[in-house]
């Protein structure tokens, strides 16, 4: 009994000590954990987006885009509907008016964002290039929303007869031209933007300068049309 309790003295200090240096399974998660929300950071910090790593990424958002855009115009159809049954002849009688002022609000908005808010960001020293054009894909990604859904609508009042025969001449070019940009040139500017906040060198293109043109040509469709509905 004595030479076990002797050996029992020596062997449990040394099984502590021995536990003591092995490092638990509840620190080695933390470690881990830590460790990855360090690298996240580090890469936030350095302005890298991690949706823009894989090819792959970037195409289920371009889809997601593409998908949410199909249900917010779906939305907008759907509510002028709604609009129409509830309201009748009311709403017919005062949708020449409604869409005066609206479309206005979505010329003005976008005069606002593609020839104020998106250059004048960029002036701001404290902002960097990645960061401005992360904040930019984001700001147009809703303004194209609204859009959807206000050429949506408008494309259901023009069938509806409710804007007379200035709409059959124009609104079918100003709702292509809103789902030109939505299929077309924003997934590519917004694959540019995604280039860029990686820290990749960019290869020349003139898509930025086609938007231009559609933004152009939307607003004065805009315009033209509310001219016409006044």
């Amino acid at each position: 009994p004595a030479l076990c309790m002797s050996s029992l003295r020596v062997a449990l200090p040394a099984k502590a000590h021995i536990a003591s240096k092995r490092p638990s399974r509840r620190a080695t998660v933390r470690v881990s954990v830590s460790s990855t929300s360090s690298t996240a950071d580090m890469a936030t910090t350095k302005g890298e987006d991690p949706h823009s790593r894989s090819p792959q990424m970037h195409t289920f958002l371009v889809q997601e885009h593409l998908k949410s855009a199909g249900l917010v115009a779906c939305g907008g159809a759907a509510a002028a509907a709604v609009s129409h049954l509830a309201l009748g002849d009311a709403w017919l009688s005062n949708l020449p008016t409604l869409a005066h002022y609206g479309l206005l609000l979505w010329g003005g908005a976008n005069l606002a964002i593609n020839w104020l808010e998106a250059p004048v960001k960029f002036q701001a020293p404290s902002l960097t290039r990645p960061i401005g054009l992360d904040v930019g894909r984001h700001v147009f990604s809703a303004l194209n929303k609204v859009e959807v859904a206000g050429a949506a609508a408008l494309a259901y009042a023009a069938a509806s007869g409710g804007l007379g025969p200035a709409a059959w001449q124009l609104v079918p070019a100003l709702v292509g031209l809103v789902g030109a940009e939505t299929v077309g040139l924003l997934p590519v500017l917004f694959r540019r933007a995604a280039i860029v906040i990686k820290g990749e060198p960019l290869p020349p293109s003139k898509v930025h300068l086609l938007a231009m043109a559609a933004s152009v040509a939307k607003i004065s469709l805009l315009v033209t049309l509310a001219v016409k509905l006044a």
